[in-house]
């Protein structure tokens, strides 16, 4: 991916160059994963129609699928981010490695 530097104030232009590109990198790799757990989540729900599952009722492997996309994501930010002091622990601040 090729980032555009070009409104970036000269005074900030060494610091995108530094965080940028590492934080593109990461958020591609979270939207991958994301996908990926999306269309595993959309196998489940046809297979949880087949087996007469109501709607309104999760697949019995979803846990495992949320549990796997869990520990997935936190071996991507693992090193990447850090919490955000005083706040709930679903908030994270990316720091650069």
């Amino acid at each position: 991916m090729r980032v555009n530097y070009n409104n970036t104030p000269e005074n900030y232009q060494a610091m995108a160059e530094i965080i940028i590109p590492p934080l593109l990198n990461l958020l591609k790799s979270l939207t991958l994963l994301e996908e990926e757990i999306f269309e595993r989540n959309r196998a489940l729900d046809k297979e949880k129609e087949a087996l007469g599952i109501p709607a309104n009722q999760v697949h019995p492997k979803w846990n495992n699928l949320m549990d796997d996309y869990f520990h997935r994501q936190m071996q991507l930010i693992t090193g990447q981010v850090t919490q955000i002091p005083g706040t709930r622990s679903s908030k994270y601040l990316w720091i650069p490695k």
